[in-house]
């Protein structure tokens, strides 16, 4: 009977079985009977049908529940829509405090904001204080620009392994993203101080699919490079990169990334290059707050080195002569790691209230034996259009390095 049609579907969407609820649909209702818009609407945003959800958004969004009619919005990327209706809803419900949460969160993602952020920290010889400013402003639903400015203040606690860092980096870039349903893409360029005076530019493009496939392929000319000390004071990388991350399920998904990269010093005298493919699996033990997420991950990094690089890399080096790439490049290694944590996404996404984050891990590289990495940090806001976040982060044995890295950051964006 009806009743128990009803409760056959309402069991598979609340067991997470998509498919078998889109099943029992086709089977007892067919293709030409009418389908109840909650569970069609259900089965969308389950299996991430982001046609299927923008075509049920279109079509007759009052008669989808509230809630699945804003969090819909949201995922098709329609964040206007996602105002209005969460709009309409706050006035018809004015004591619901989701639809009030769905709100804040939409209106937010548009909003023009200041974000100011400052990191202390030490990366093997190298002893730094980044400090940086930047203005994330919506000039219209789809276009997103980003003015900033990072500066660097360093030194170097061990004359033996780098000399002469420049006392200050500075970094004066423009960052535009273009949105549609389906897409973001991102232009970046940006003029550096360092050793020498250069610019870089960065492209990028990412692409949702309905399968619950992301996809971005990225292009950066004269990048920063992180990967050694030397390099993050002299030098810079060309990097080609590809990443694909599926969500095998609402709780399973898996990462996949490639990148091809050609080291040089901040003259741009060929140092190395490089190869790195990564991979991480995880499982969302919980997914909602506080979101707990097992995961396994791998890296193998193949590198190489050049002779010989050029006379304003003889300036950071101990040696006073002009160093090898090694100086700049570290050894090939791989790395596998298994880790646990939760709520990072307080780190730069807005939360009513102030709450923990953290992330542990433990592993082992090939070339400098056991690893770890931790993070513990707190974020939420203060006054209630703004967020703050602090984190602490210690790592070794990530890299082809065998060096300790520490970091004390605060972020802090305030919405206007």
């Amino acid at each position: 009977d009806a009743g128990a049609r009803e409760l056959v579907l309402a069991w598979s969407l609340s067991s997470e079985q998509p498919g078998n609820a889109r099943a029992w649909l086709w089977t007892q209702y067919g293709r030409r009977l009418a389908r109840p818009p909650y569970a069609e609407i259900a089965v969308a945003l389950a299996e991430g049908d982001l046609d299927a959800i923008a075509h049920l958004l279109d079509k007759n969004p009052a008669a989808l529940p509230r809630y699945d009619r804003l969090e819909a919005a949201r995922e098709a990327g329609m964040f206007h829509l996602g105002q209005t209706l969460g709009w309409d809803s706050q006035h018809t419900y004015p004591a619901d405090d989701a639809v009030h949460a769905h709100l804040e969160a939409d209106l937010r993602r548009t909003a023009t904001g200041v974000i100011a952020q400052t990191n202390f920290g030490r990366f093997g010889p190298l002893q730094y204080r980044d400090d940086g400013v930047a203005l994330s402003y919506w000039l219209n639903p789809a276009l997103r620009l980003e003015p900033g400015l990072r500066l660097s203040h360093q030194h170097t606690a061990n004359n033996a392994d780098l000399v002469n860092v420049p006392g200050r980096d500075q970094t004066l870039q423009l960052n535009a993203e273009v949105h549609t349903r389906h897409t973001m893409t991102t232009v970046g360029l940006a003029k550096r101080e360092a050793l020498t005076d250069f610019s870089a530019v960065r492209l990028a493009h990412m692409r949702r699919f309905e399968s619950r496939l992301a996809t971005t392929v990225e292009y950066g000319r004269n990048q920063y490079a992180p990967e050694t000390a030397a390099l993050r004071v002299g030098g810079l990388k060309d990097e080609l990169r590809v990443n694909a991350t599926y969500d095998i399920s609402k709780r399973e998904y898996l990462s996949i990334s490639m990148a091809s990269q050609r080291y040089m010093t901040q003259a741009r005298t060929h140092a190395g290059d490089g190869t790195r493919i990564e991979a991480e699996i995880g499982y969302r033990i919980r997914t909602d707050y506080p979101n707990f997420t097992a995961r396994l991950s791998g890296v193998h990094h193949a590198l190489s080195s050049t002779a010989s690089t050029d006379g304003l890399a003889a300036r950071i080096n101990p040696n006073g002569g002009v160093p090898a790439g090694s100086f700049f490049v570290p050894n090939s290694f791989s790395y596998f790691a298994a880790g646990i944590g939760f709520g990072e996404y307080l780190r730069r996404n807005y939360s009513r209230g102030i709450r923990p984050f953290a992330d542990a891990s433990l592993g082992y590289n090939t070339v400098t034996g056991s690893g770890y990495g931790a993070m513990l940090g707190l974020g939420g806001s203060l006054f209630g259009s703004d967020h703050l976040s602090v984190a602490y982060t210690r790592t070794h044995g990530g890299s082809g390095v065998n060096l300790t890295t520490e970091e004390l950051g605060l972020r802090y964006q305030c919405y206007f």
